[in-house]
């Protein structure tokens, strides 16, 4: 019995050793190659934006009422062109970094870093002394699309969206938004559900329901207007964009980010109730659309901040 098992346990390694090699990678080039082509693309989609990029700055520490706005120039021989409110354009260095996630890193003196300076600079009011604003100058890229990257700072925690300008953008998207009341932003749970019909709607055949929950960020994508991820498919990249007036407290419009429109039905999206419960910190949305297939689907969703 020992032999019949030790010749069977030899039979196995000499067919791993014959075959070691034959599918050692699953992918054609390595680890490494492959995270340098992908930076590679990031470089160039940082510089084949012609009118540069907006950015949005959203501290971590959620007691800190502001978020920042900078416009953004990158090269291709790694330098990038800041402005900030009415403060001159500031050229400065940066370089993408392969680690544990791509990295976007400002690695010379920036605008970006006098928000996440510990000495609070000359004209940056309202900064902490050991804190700052608390802004980042390295960031993991955790999200890219032809039009939007987003940021998540590696130290201080914030978060940052780089949104590509419009040919009617310039650097003065900057000028008197340096601070914009951060009214809506911050971590939200979830709750609600999500109907799938199978076929029109009119015929209710409800194929199934996904139920939401957990905890989504809404963040600023530009002055008035927020993200925050669709119902389950946030990781898609499918986005509400929320057009919010912070004199009334209320939403004045919900629309589909363009990924989103992009994977439906053209002019299916509809909102059918939509709420703001200042006193609760509390988001209802109810919003219809048809998918590709002719599909529809009902997602009514409540978010309360934490």
């Amino acid at each position: 019995m020992k032999n019949s098992i030790l010749y069977i346990l030899l039979l196995a390694i000499a067919w791993s050793a014959c075959n070691k090699g034959a599918d050692d990678r699953v992918f054609p080039e390595p680890a490494d190659e492959r995270l340098n082509s992908k930076l590679a693309d990031y470089q160039s989609l940082l510089t084949a934006a012609p009118n540069g990029w907006k950015m949005t700055v959203i501290p971590a520490d959620t007691s800190q009422p502001y978020i920042f706005y900078l416009w953004m120039k990158f090269s291709a021989q790694n330098r990038v062109t800041s402005n900030m409110d009415t403060l001159p354009a500031q050229e400065s260095s940066y370089r993408l970094k392969a680690m544990m996630q791509p990295e976007l890193i400002f690695d010379t003196y920036s605008y970006l870093h006098r928000l996440s300076d510990a000495t609070p600079s000359p004209g940056i009011s309202g900064a902490v002394r050991g804190k700052g604003l608390m802004a980042d100058f390295e960031y993991e890229i955790r999200y890219v699309s032809p039009d939007s990257i987003v940021l998540y700072g590696k130290y201080n925690k914030s978060y940052a969206r780089l949104i590509k300008a419009a040919p009617g953008d310039s650097a003065g998207f900057t000028r008197n938004l340096f601070r914009q009341n951060n009214y809506l932003s911050g971590a939200y749970t979830s709750s609600g559900n999500r109907k799938l019909y199978t076929g029109a709607l009119k015929d209710s055949i409800l194929g199934s329901t996904a139920n939401l929950s957990g905890i989504k960020q809404i963040m600023p994508v530009y002055p008035g207007t927020y993200a925050v991820d669709y119902a389950d498919l946030g990781g898609s990249g499918w986005k509400y964009l929320i057009t919010f007036d912070p004199v009334t407290k209320a939403i004045t419009s919900v629309k589909p980010d363009n990924i989103f429109a992009g994977g439906i039905l053209a002019g299916s999206f509809q909102v059918l109730r939509v709420s703001y419960d200042d006193a609760k910190k509390q988001l209802y949305l109810k919003t219809i659309y048809v998918n590709t297939a002719g599909s529809g689907r009902i997602t009514e969703e409540t978010l309360t901040k934490n």
